[in-house]
């Protein structure tokens, strides 16, 4: 997702998983003299609270590295705006922008002498 744009349509309810992978590493951060990464969190609404990442240590070829990642539910529809900050700062690619849509009408339709209950679910008729 490119920031400030439009990076995909889900649905409320659907569960979303933030994956942010440092494909620099460590090792090569010291090399280069460039920051560590010590955190990565995300707002998930402008004025709401942030979120810590959980961290996972990962071994590509030829890197150790870490991935930070966050599962979280829309709880509303509409725009959503989501800041991500790395080292308490905004990355490059931050914010990026969700449309979160009503879920579709699950419609379940069962065999003659059946009826669907409110789970969706097929019983016999009375």
């Amino acid at each position: 997702c490119e920031r400030m744009t439009l990076c995909g349509h889900v649905v409320l309810g659907q569960k979303l998983r933030w994956v942010l992978l440092d494909q620099i590493g460590a090792t090569t951060r010291l090399a280069i003299n460039a920051p560590q990464v010590t955190s990565v969190q995300l707002r998930m609404t402008i004025d709401g609270p942030s979120e810590s990442t959980e961290v996972q240590n990962v071994t590509l070829p030829d890197l150790a590295t870490q991935m930070y990642y966050l599962e979280y539910e829309p709880q509303s529809t509409g725009t959503q705006v989501i800041q991500i900050n790395i080292n308490g700062q905004p990355a490059s690619m931050s914010p990026v922008i969700f449309e979160v849509e009503e879920a579709p009408l699950r419609v379940t339709r069962c065999a003659i002498g059946y009826e669907a209950n409110d789970e969706g679910q097929c019983n016999q008729c009375p």
